[in-house]
């Protein structure tokens, strides 16, 4: 999935959402976050630069996995890395 098709998902919660504004709701983190794992060294660096130049900032982790975040509105969106690079470039 892409970004553009994954938009569209989230589109599609709002709307559901929208629809249902008193619908009961488990407590849930404010963080949107995504996983990536077994990125190659471009596509980490190719990631890193989006992050950055969208205002991502890095945050400190003692599990060795970079972990970028910003802040919104009403709660933050994150993009994790694992530290390894096992997929050749």
């Amino acid at each position: 999935m892409v970004g553009q098709e994954y938009a569209a998902v989230l589109r599609e919660a709002a709307e559901f959402f929208d629809a249902h504004p008193n619908l009961p709701l488990p407590e849930t983190a404010r963080v949107l976050t995504f996983y990536y794992e077994h990125l190659t060294a471009i596509e980490l660096s190719w990631l890193t630069e989006i992050a950055t130049k969208e205002g991502f900032k890095p945050e400190s982790s003692s599990t060795g996995l970079s972990w970028w975040a910003k802040r919104l509105g009403r709660g933050s969106l994150a993009f994790v890395f694992t530290p390894s690079t096992s997929k050749p470039s």
